[in-house]
Order: structure tokens, then C-alpha cells, then sequence
């Protein structure tokens, strides 16, 4: 686990040819740089860059291999997006749960089919999420049968916009549950807190420069859940996505690609 920095420049062949001077590659151009934040170049770069350093720096968490297989649980989102649920008017797939006047409506449960035009281009990917709902996964159902129906995992079909019909490679995962115990959310990890008093709950923006938050007490025995609290931005809310360590070891053992993982680490760290 180590802390690293992002930073993005409209790099000059000078800043191009002084970086690859201490074997950083980058573009001439607009491009994003990640430095290690114990590289012992990190002072030698931030002098280059003292103008606009902190314009455009973000600061997030990577984690290696042993990490991730030695936690318990983590929290993962989609690295590829299939495109949008169709329509995108709310009530087709969720109920509304709640409405504020400055926040919108709050999504509730899922009552509908999410729908797209036409079979998924899957590519390599084979885990993947819609926009507007990263909550929510897309597998082949031949990934399904091998990895998450073992584990008493449901799917839910997705049906062709048109025909309304099943696709027949594509299925949406269903989460188990959600979480009996909430998240040890201390002030470290948070970077925004909102409370929306129209939809009755606190939503939050964790810090990128930190690993997920444990479970405050034993989160059950799902393998595939929902945290009780929400995330997001604006009027944009969801709730967190974790597995287990059992499902995680699936997933790696057959080579699945789409997702990132955060593992779930106590804030005594």
C-alpha cells in the first residue's frame, strides 16, 4: 500500500525531455504524470512545476497484490461503462424513495429491467457498470454461472430496448443485502459531507488518499452487499459496493477484468 501523486500538465518538450531525465514518460502536451509521494524526485519535480503544482495535483492510494488478498472485504467500482440504462427517466427501473427540493429525487428499489439497445460490445471486459448507476454490475451470464452463482448470488435479466426480450449476454447482478453494521466513518477518511434533509440521510466523498473504512462490527455473511451509508456528489447518490474475501479470490482465480478494488482497512493504520 503506498500513497500516490497524479498531476496534470500541458507538458513542454523541455518538461518532456527533463522528466524521461528521471525516467517519468510523458507527452508533450496535455498528459497525467503519477510520482510516488516517497520518490526522492518528488522535491526535484515540484520545483519544476512550483507554478501549477497544485492546480490540477490529486493524491490517491495504490495497493498491491498482497493487500488486496490479505482483507477481509473490499470495495470495488467498474473500470468500464457499457454505455446508459435506457430510458433514463426514473420510475421505469427504480421507485422513488424520497425527493428534496434542491437534491432531486433519491432512487429506492429496484422494481423494473434496465434495458439497453442491443447485445454489449464486451471486448475484454467482463465485468462492467452503466453510467448513473456504478452501483450496479453487468456480467456474461457465462461469468455469472462460473463466478457469483456459487455463492448464491441472483442476476436479474437486462432486456433490448425494442423487443423488451432478454439479452442474451448480459445479466445484472443483484446484491444480497445490505450491510447490519455501518462503516467506522471517522473524519480521516471523509473528504465532503452532505445532509439531505429532504431524503433523510448523510451522504459523503471519501478521501482518494486512503483505503476504504472497516465495518464497525461484523457485516454479516454476504459475499456480494451494499454498505448502509451513501456516497456521492451533487444529487448524485449511492451506496458503496463491497465483497468478500471468498469472492474476491473467484474473481482473481478466473482472471476477471473490469473492476478496482479498495480493501476495507481499520482506521488505526
Amino acid at each position: 500500500m503506498k500513497k500516490i501523486y497524479r498531476f496534470v500538465e500541458d507538458f513542454t518538450s523541455d518538461d518532456v525531455a527533463f522528466l524521461a531525465t528521471l525516467g517519468i514518460k510523458a507527452k508533450e502536451g496535455f498528459d497525467a504524470i503519477m510520482i510516488d509521494a516517497d520518490s526522492p524526485q518528488l522535491n526535484v519535480i515540484k520545483k519544476r512545476f512550483r507554478k501549477t503544482w497544485t492546480d490540477t495535483l490529486s493524491t490517491e492510494m495504490v495497493f498491491d497484490e498482497q493487500d488486496l488478498k490479505s482483507a477481509k472485504f473490499l470495495h470495488i467500482y467498474a473500470e468500464k461503462y457499457l454505455g446508459y440504462a435506457l430510458p433514463d427517466t426514473d420510475g421505469d427501473v427504480f421507485d422513488v424513495a424520497a425527493r428534496d427540493q434542491e437534491y432531486g429525487i433519491l432512487r429506492g428499489e429496484q422494481t423494473g429491467f434496465f434495458k439497453m439497445k442491443g447485445e454489449p460490445k464486451w471486448g475484454k471486459w467482463k465485468i462492467a457498470s452503466l453510467h448513473f448507476t456504478e452501483h450496479i454490475f453487468f456480467v456474461n451470464p457465462v461469468v455469472y454461472e462460473d463466478c457469483f452463482k456459487p455463492l448464491n448470488i441472483a442476476c436479474k435479466p437486462v432486456l433490448d430496448l425494442k423487443t423488451k426480450a432478454p439479452l442474451k449476454t448480459i445479466v445484472q447482478l443483484v446484491q444480497q443485502g445490505v450491510a447490519p453494521s455501518k462503516l467506522h466513518l471517522n473524519a480521516r477518511y471523509i473528504d465532503e459531507m452532505e445532509a439531505v434533509q429532504g431524503w433523510n440521510l448523510t451522504k459523503y466523498v471519501l478521501r482518494a488518499d486512503m483505503p476504504y473504512p472497516m465495518f464497525e462490527d461484523n457485516p454479516g455473511g454476504y459475499d456480494f452487499f451494499y454498505t448502509q451509508e451513501y456516497f456521492g456528489s451533487g444529487g448524485f447518490a449511492q451506496r458503496g459496493t463491497i465483497i468478500s474475501n471468498k469472492l474476491y479470490e473467484i474473481l482473481l482465480n478466473n482472471n476477471l477484468t473490469g473492476l478496482n478494488y479498495h480493501p476495507l482497512i481499520a482506521s488505526s493504520i
